[in-house]
């Protein structure tokens, strides 16, 4: 890779600096690597307030520069205490980890590109700790990237748009201010952890997901996803294709019932740990096997049948349960 003069470039507030790149393989450039942006935002000199790049790269255009700001590399922005309002339009459609963690004083974000190509591979996402941002318009995604908002304790107003098919890992721990998301048509994956907020994170004022009715589209939800959060009513999982309800996912919520569908096979370990306000659930017949810990002191479970296929039930999977309201609990011969 080799590096070309760096360029400055304002939008009357701000100064950045942005350094270009083209990777050549001996030599000659390379043409195939696309995902290797051709702008790098590298360096801030000065500035404040709100920092618009839909300016910044009508600036490069007039400079007769041919490709505006394509990427953020990691950790450009990180801790400016300066900057208070971020938009970003939909030609600068990727970043790398972190470009964004810690400005302590960044209110709302807009961001036009689809974040498909918005990649983190670490803890700390694009807007990690931003632990005054409030609000945040994404009208065009396509996915919420891993740790994307995760701990941004004052966001609470976003909504996600109909495109959206993933919700990344973390994408939302943290989030201890925002009382209600509202679920995609079309949503395909809820990453690990995606809302969890155990581990030291103050537990979320998330309360309803939507109308709590998951579509038929959800493929994959991941663990832990809702650990801790204030979620309440009735889980209707029913449309879903899912094979089971993953490790810890509703651990310590306010669920009072849930409808699976007749495709999951196995209950996680620890999936409702701690439901104390779940009253009732119908196990599909196709589940083989119920995890350790899976309705631990879920302490108001008094309706809930054997399903017809069972041939494992772990260690205190219902412990504390009001077994002794349960009729007619009859397991099949198949049970181990």
């Amino acid at each position: 890779e080799s590096g070309l003069p760096a360029e400055s470039v304002t939008d009357g507030n701000w100064q950045i600096y942005v350094v270009r790149h083209t990777e050549t393989i001996d030599g000659v450039a390379n043409p195939y690597r696309t995902y290797e942006p051709a702008g790098k935002v590298t360096a801030v000199e000065s500035g404040s307030g709100l920092l618009d790049f839909t300016t910044l790269n009508a600036d490069l255009a007039a400079q007769g520069v041919e490709k505006p700001f394509l990427h953020f590399a990691n950790k450009t922005f990180a801790n400016c205490q300066t900057l208070t309002e971020l938009v970003i339009p939909a030609d600068i459609p990727s970043c790398y980890n972190s470009p964004f963690q810690e400005c302590k004083n960044l209110r709302k974000v807009t961001i036009l590109a689809d974040l498909s190509l918005w990649n983190s591979d670490t803890v700390t996402g694009p807007f990690a700790s931003c632990t005054a941002l409030e609000e945040a318009e994404i009208p065009n995604a396509v996915r919420v990237s891993n740790y994307m908002f995760r701990n941004c304790p004052a966001l609470k107003r976003l909504t996600l748009p109909d495109t959206v098919t993933e919700i990344g890992d973390s994408a939302f721990s943290g989030t201890a201010a925002l009382k209600e998301i509202n679920m995609p048509p079309n949503l395909r994956s809820i990453g690990g952890h995606a809302f969890n907020h155990g581990d030291g994170f103050p537990n979320s004022g998330l309360a309803r997901f939507g109308d709590n009715v998951f579509p038929a589209t959800l493929v994959s939800l991941g663990e832990k996803a809702f650990r801790d959060t204030s979620l309440e009513g009735v889980f209707d999982l029913s449309k879903t294709p899912l094979a089971a309800v993953s490790l810890g996912a509703f651990v310590r919520t306010k669920v009072t019932g849930v409808l699976l569908p007749p495709t999951v096979a196995a209950i996680g370990q620890d999936a409702f740990n701690g439901c104390s306000a779940l009253t009732a659930i119908e196990i599909p017949d196709a589940v083989e096997t119920i995890g350790p810990g899976a309705f631990n002191e879920a302490t108001k479970l008094a309706q809930f049948n054997i399903p017809k296929r069972l041939k494992t039930i772990g260690k205190e999977a219902f412990n504390k349960c009001p077994l002794g309201a349960c009729d007619d609990l009859v397991f099949p011969k198949c049970f181990e």
